[in-house]
């Protein structure tokens, strides 16, 4: 995607994800984690690939590969699924968009160069799959985030369902797609357009949110991975095939049963026949733990799973977690240890319930 230094502040901390360039933190974890929570806060999402899939084939074409049904998803809407390999293993969370005459396909560094090696692997004669270079891509999530698309956009709020999508124009006459997601539990809205086009919007987004009185500040990866963990969304720069299973990771949801046929299903469905000895859960324990990804987790003496991964959640002032456990032991209200002997306490998610949750859209 097009980058838009011009407009986006230099980012204090970044890291190299999937050979992608992300912006971890531009001021400060906290801070950017109660944007995300408290007001509203603006994304890059110029590390994600994008792909336009186009010709007569497109959707037989996607439908072998993904995980949820392509040929029968309407237009203005998208999916939200994965793509397996052939032994049944996860490559990563895709959004597939119908627009119409072509789709789109989007996912997030750590899986845009496993994504698109396995499309390219496997398109036929009459699908072209190009990615998208020349469009810059922007995402804002929090409570009010669907306040700044009605006024500034003058979008029906009301009118664009979760997983919808639409073409919209600024105040100049040009065109931004609007895809209404997110991945913080938040509110959430994914704009990709020119990048002049991009550059307007952004703008006006912060003139409207300083004559209006609220908050708005751009955030990275760190603070978003958190409000992910909060609520369970799958991380896949952690909760990945190096770890475990779909199905011990509790990522089944990303699968539709139902469909009977695209790569790696076969394998899949064996493993679902027979059971899972470990499943994934949330922890909680002391802000000054220590414990890290890859620590043991024990029941007394006996090791009895892993973490995945850990961070510190200003929301709660705790170490939060997912750890993968023997599935007698994945349910919530039991006390374990991991790392050097730190007490964690399983819980049911959400640890922090998002405002968006309670607050409703309006008119």
């Amino acid at each position: 995607m097009m980058n838009l230094a011009n407009i986006i502040p230099q980012a204090a901390k970044t890291e190299t994800i999937g050979g992608r360039e992300v912006a971890m933190v531009y001021t400060t974890l906290e801070e950017e984690y109660a944007a995300l929570r408290q007001d509203c806060g603006f994304i890059d999402c110029s590390d994600f690939l994008a792909v336009r899939i186009s010709g007569d084939g497109a959707a037989e074409y996607l439908d072998r590969l993904c995980t949820k049904d392509i040929q029968f998803l309407n237009i203005d809407m998208l999916a939200e699924c994965m793509m397996l390999n052939d032994e049944g293993d996860s490559l990563g969370i895709v959004w597939v968009m119908n627009v119409g005459d072509d789709y789109l396909l989007m996912t997030a560094a750590e899986s845009a160069a496993d994504v698109l090696a396995w499309m390219q692997a496997h398109v036929p004669e009459d699908v072209t799959i190009r990615e998208i270079t020349d469009q810059a891509l922007v995402a804002i999530e929090g409570r009010y985030s669907w306040r700044i698309m009605r006024d500034v956009l003058d979008v029906d709020v009301n009118g664009m369902p979760l997983r919808g999508i639409q073409e919209v124009k600024d105040f100049a006459g040009d065109t931004l797609l609007l895809a209404r997601i997110g991945r913080t539990g938040e509110y959430g809205y994914l704009a990709m357009g020119d990048p002049e086009t991009i550059q307007r919007y952004v703008e006006s987004c912060f003139s409207y949110v300083e004559n209006e009185g609220l908050k708005l500040q751009f955030v990275g990866r760190e603070a978003i991975e958190i409000c992910m963990l909060e609520t369970s969304q799958p991380d896949f720069r952690y909760e990945n095939r190096s770890k475990g299973s779909v199905f011990e990771l509790g990522q089944q949801w990303l699968i539709q049963y139902e469909k009977e046929d695209y790569i790696g299903r076969e394998k899949l469905m064996e493993r679902f026949e027979a059971g899972q000895n470990r499943a994934a859960v949330l922890f909680i324990g002391d802000k000054d733990s220590g414990i890290a990804d890859g620590d043991a987790v024990c029941l007394e003496d006996e090791c009895v799973g892993s973490v995945v991964h850990a961070v510190y959640s200003p929301g709660n002032d705790k170490t939060i977690g997912i750890a993968l456990l023997r599935r007698d032991l994945a349910v919530s209200g039991i006390c374990l240890t991991a790392g050097k002997g730190a007490t964690i306490e399983m819980i049911s998610s959400p640890v922090i319930r998002p405002r968006s949750w309670d607050e409703r859209i309006e008119e």
